[in-house]
């Protein structure tokens, strides 16, 4: 069960990290 709860924080902060990158991104390149 821990295991579990490690996993899906890691994945929600790579899912918070990438969709961090892109808000960054996406005006610089549209721009």
């Amino acid at each position: 069960n821990h295991s579990f709860f490690s996993r899906a924080s890691c994945s929600a902060k790579r899912v918070i990290a990438s969709s961090e990158v892109d808000v960054l991104l996406v005006p610089l390149t549209g721009d």
